[in-house]
């Protein structure tokens, strides 16, 4: 018995392969002062659940603000888009008053919409595909073109949509039209999907909605509106609504978490 308990101790003390002055421990690193408490050059295999006593269990987070405006005769398109590798996990758009009790659009300081995402590079290929709707107040996913003037356009609905199971938002567009004094959302809702790496799937079946989590919950005016995912999922699809001709309404998104298949 005791000479396993020695070829234990050896072992483990092999696979240390550094530890610092300040008791922090580096396993399969290289490193010779690790940073953290624990720091693991590699993967980690947790059979049951990991649980955070505080904080987030994240990988490194990128948010994206507007990244492009392509210009038409009567709206610029106004997109956000990830870099590969990164899945979002939240969006925001800013509510600026004015019009029929307010409207979505850029006031010269706040960025009209951003999209914040989680490095996943190992669960996502970087196979991207852009979807619209074509039916008000129903989540729906067609495929398009990036700055392609088409899907829901009328007032008093909803645009809604989501991406295909195995697939999730990795950015996401809309059309700013040229008003006088200021450019405000007008309509159309695209959102750019990334297919998941082979063995992985979301956890939801169809159009089925997990979780949907927005602040504040009110159309408030110059404010910006947030709807974030619940720490572990990711987006899968997201909504507006447009009342008369601005989107005057909350901003809310499709959760969904990622499995083995």
């Amino acid at each position: 018995m005791k000479r396993v308990q020695v070829l234990i101790i050896v072992f483990v003390v092999l696979y240390i392969n550094s530890f610092s002055q300040t008791g922090n421990v580096g396993i399969g690193t290289t490193v010779t002062s690790p940073s953290e408490k624990l720091q693991v050059g590699g993967n980690i295999l947790i059979d049951n659940n990991l649980i955070a006593n505080k904080g987030l269990i994240t990988g490194k987070i990128e948010t994206a603000s507007v990244t492009t405006r392509t210009l038409s005769n009567s709206y610029y398109w106004t997109s956000v888009v990830l870099s590969n590798g990164y899945g979002a996990n939240a969006v925001s758009i800013y509510k600026q008053s004015g019009g029929n009790g307010g409207f979505v659009g850029y006031d010269g300081t706040h960025p009209p919409m951003k999209i914040s995402g989680i490095d996943i590079s190992n669960l996502l290929t970087t196979s991207h595909t852009w979807y619209k709707t074509t039916n008000s107040s129903d989540w729906g996913s067609t495929s398009t073109t990036q700055g392609n003037a088409s899907g829901v356009y009328s007032n008093n609905t909803s645009n809604m949509v989501y991406c295909p199971d195995g697939s999730i938002v990795t950015g996401w567009e809309t059309s700013v039209g040229k008003g006088s004094g200021a450019t405000w959302v007008e309509g159309y809702l695209h959102v750019r999907c990334t297919q998941l790496a082979s063995g992985y799937t979301t956890v939801e079946t169809g159009s089925g909605i997990e979780s949907i989590l927005n602040t504040p919950n009110s159309t408030t005016d110059n404010l910006t509106h947030l709807a974030t995912c619940p720490t572990g999922t990711f987006i899968k699809g997201i909504s507006t609504y447009r009342n008369g001709s601005y989107i005057n309404s909350n901003l809310r998104v499709n959760c969904t978490g990622i499995k083995k298949q």
